[in-house]
């Protein structure tokens, strides 16, 4: 019996996850254009002018080549949203992003380094039939290893999900959805809207005003002279420190290992080990967990029904759109990781 997919007897819990994040230093997330900024005036040759400016809503790249005057700013991520009929602009942090840095971290704390392509199969550009026999071996102690479930790939498989497939005629292919849905959330953030270089405040700028932002610079150094390289400056936006994130989570069918896991991803966030988004090897995307709520539901057919129910403090009232129709309760990290350790 095929009993390693998440999904097999259906849906019998979901614990929902909110953690409010307040960041430590700087977040970059790479957008996908660039504007145009201006950090020296039209009569300074050198060094930081005292006229700043940023033309956000312009080809970064095409401006830049005609002012002389201005440089290229890689841009943080946005999305624009449609309301009532009128387009928006505003920053925003990829859920993907999110759940890529936790996927990482519990398989870089968890999986042994030489087992950390156990999931990944082999590519070949011609599938031989000698090639086809080894991928289908590949797969199928793939499937032998996920079938005992001892070790955390199954955990960490089942929450995030797999695709692993031989090719498009695989009748049985290892892939599906994990029980890991993750959103975020910045518009807490809503009329911090500054933007700011070395300091000084940036007039002039037509972007997105949800969170506030810096501009940060980065001259790479020549490896041989250790010089600064010739045309090497590097300018981008970033949100700023002491911003906040809001991230929710919500997994199906939790299992006691999800519990664990919970708790070492809190953890190494505010010990600084888990960072989000890019240049984390520069320090950037830190952050410490300030607010945090789980609300736990399950049927009478989860096998954590009983925690539950012994906890003497489930509430069917819970404002959640499963109110009235499983059990719930608002429990704590420590009470779920308690229930985790039991035997």
């Amino acid at each position: 019996m095929i009993d390693y997919k998440p999904f097999a007897d259906g849906v019998t819990g979901v614990l929902h996850v909110k953690w409010g994040l307040a960041l430590t230093s700087p977040l970059f997330i790479r957008g996908t254009t660039v504007a145009a900024f201006k950090n020296t005036s039209a009569t300074s040759s050198k060094g930081r002018g005292d006229s700043l400016e940023i033309n956000w809503d312009v080809d970064g790249e095409a401006y830049a080549s005609k002012n002389k005057s201005y440089s290229q700013i890689t841009d943080f991520n946005y999305v624009f949203e449609v309301n009532n009929g009128s387009v928006s602009v505003k920053y925003d942090i990829p859920a993907s992003s999110v759940r890529g840095t936790l996927r990482s971290a519990a398989i870089s704390r968890l999986i042994q380094l030489d087992d950390r392509h156990a999931f990944t199969i082999s590519k070949f550009e011609e599938k031989t039939p000698e090639v086809k026999k080894f991928l289908t071996d590949q797969v199928s102690k793939a499937k032998e290893r996920l079938q005992s479930k001892k070790d955390f790939w199954f955990d960490i498989l089942s929450l995030f999900g797999l695709t692993l497939e031989i090719d498009e005629n695989d009748t049985d292919p290892m892939t599906w959805a994990g029980r890991l849905k993750i959103s975020t959330d910045i518009s807490v953030n809503a009329g911090g809207n500054r933007l700011t270089y070395a300091g000084a405040e940036v007039p002039n700028s037509a972007g997105p005003g949800n969170i506030t932002t810096n501009i940060s610079v980065r001259n790479p150094l020549d490896r041989v002279s250790m010089g600064a390289k010739d045309g090497g400056l590097h300018n981008w936006l970033e949100m700023s420190e002491q911003q906040h994130v809001m991230i929710d989570m919500q997994i199906l069918n939790p299992r006691k290992n999800d519990f664990k896991l919970l708790s070492l991803w809190k953890d190494d966030i505010d010990a600084g080990f888990i960072k989000f988004g890019g240049m984390t090897s520069q320090g950037r995307g830190k952050a410490k967990v300030t607010m945090e709520n789980y609300n736990l539901y399950v049927s009478p057919k989860s096998p954590h029904h009983s925690f539950l129910t012994g906890l003497n403090k489930h509430d069917k009232a819970l404002n959640s759109d499963l109110s009235g129709i499983w059990d719930g309760a608002s429990v704590t990290l420590s009470e779920l990781l308690g229930y985790a350790n039991m035997a």
